[in-house]
Order: structure tokens, then C-alpha cells, then sequence
């Protein structure tokens, strides 16, 4: 799963900045459920900052009432680690060296595929530069949810909004296939692919990469042409 942003801060901050923008209420109640930000004219704003397979129950009775949905994915383009002992008293600050992107989102959009080519339904991809805040610990400690892995010696105790960057609206096959750069309307290979992003500096571990390629195989944006030995061909289809 993607290193998704902590629930409180960030998500009260960018529900209030979706709110202002599309003059909307927050916290609206529709029926048995309550959309994070509704606005009459633009429909339901779902801000997600974990994982994404919790929501499906509830976009589905959107789509089925024919609301208007699109799913906020905050994600950490920047981060700043900030860590303080038990007193409070800061005693490290440096740059994360983990720089997320577009893609990076696709291994938690995987859950929401069956949506994603429905009209009434789009995803808004928010780059975020955020302060992760941690305190540091005498031993390694598992967290609250039993989650890691690897015991750390730290406890993260939240992340804080620093700015947004450009959104990346996914709507359209139109949307999802210019992600595919210069290869969009070109036959290509998985290697094709990663090194193409490669030259234009995208980061992107390969695992991001084949949720990205799983994603738009399975929603018809691509499909696969043959194959050239062991490796796929893979070609986007016109819109």
C-alpha cells in the first residue's frame, strides 16, 4: 500500500480548501453517509488519505443516486522529517528522501477500477509538501495498528499541510493515457515504459509502475498487442 498522509490535519486542511474553491458545505449528510465536501453545482468531493478499498461501499450508493463523485488522493511530493524526544524539544529536521508522483497513486487506485470509466466519476491526484512529525523512542516500537514490518525507533504522531502543488485530474481515457507520455499513441514494452519515464527524470518503483499498466489494461485504455520474446506489447487505444 501506498505511504499514505495522516487523517487529521491534512485531511480537515484540504477538505477546507476544496470547500472554499467550489464554494461547497462540508461534513453533508446524504442519506446513511456523509460526503467530506458537496457542492450543488460540482457534486461530492471524497478526500482519501488511507487506504482506498474502504470507500467503495460508499461511492457506489453515490454513483447509484447519480451524485457526481471525485476522490481526492493527497499525496507526499515533498516531505520534511521533523523528530522530537518525549519533552518536545526538536532534535533532527531533514529532507525525506522519498519524493512520490502521479504514479505512485495507481497501486491504491487499483481498488477503485471498476469506477473510474464511470461519467460521474473522476479522481483529483494533489502533490503535497507536508511536515511529518515523529517522536523518537528508547527502542524500536511497533505502531497502534501493528502495520510495520521492521520495528522503528520512532512514533509518528502526525503530518502537517506546508502547501499543494498542480492537480492531475483523471476523468477521461483522454486523462489517463496522456500518463503515458510519448508512448500514448505508440506500440510499447513494460521496459519501454520505465525507461521512457526514466528519461524524462520520473522516479517510480517498479511495482508503482505495473499497478499504473495493470490499471489501464484493465479499463480497456490499453490493451495487449503481442509480444516481442518474453515481453508483453502493450497499445493504447484511440478515443
Amino acid at each position: 500500500m501506498i505511504n499514505t498522509l495522516n487523517e487529521s490535519h491534512l485531511h480537515e486542511k484540504i477538505k477546507k480548501i476544496y470547500a472554499c474553491e467550489y464554494s461547497a458545505v462540508t461534513e453533508h449528510k446524504i442519506e446513511s453517509y456523509i460526503a467530506d465536501v458537496y457542492s450543488q453545482k460540482n457534486g461530492i468531493f471524497e478526500i482519501q488519505t488511507g487506504s482506498f478499498s474502504h470507500l467503495r461501499h460508499k461511492i457506489e450508493f453515490y454513483l447509484s443516486k447519480k451524485y457526481r463523485i471525485t476522490v481526492v488522493f493527497p499525496f507526499a511530493q515533498e516531505k520534511t522529517i521533523l523528530t522530537k524526544n518525549k519533552t518536545g524539544e526538536i532534535i533532527s529536521k531533514r529532507k525525506s528522501p522519498q519524493h512520490k508522483n502521479y504514479y505512485t497513486c495507481f497501486r491504491e487506485l487499483t481498488s477503485l477500477v471498476s469506477f473510474i470509466l464511470n461519467p460521474n466519476f473522476s479522481i483529483h491526484l494533489l502533490p503535497c509538501t507536508v511536515i511529518e512529525e515523529r517522536t523518537a523512542e528508547k527502542e524500536k516500537v511497533q505502531t497502534k495498528n501493528n502495520s510495520r514490518r521492521f520495528l522503528k525507533d520512532y512514533t509518528k504522531t502526525g503530518k502537517k499541510l506546508e502547501s499543494t502543488g498542480k492537480t492531475y485530474i483523471l476523468k477521461t481515457k483522454q486523462d489517463y493515457r496522456n500518463l503515458l507520455g510519448t508512448l500514448k499513441d505508440k506500440d510499447f514494452t513494460f521496459a519501454d515504459l520505465k525507461e521512457t519515464l526514466k528519461n524524462e527524470k520520473i522516479s517510480i518503483k517498479e511495482r508503482n509502475l505495473r499497478s499504473f499498466v495493470w490499471v489501464l489494461e484493465k479499463t480497456g485504455i490499453i490493451h495487449r498487442a503481442g509480444t516481442d520474446g518474453k515481453k508483453i506489447i502493450y497499445s493504447a487505444k484511440k478515443i
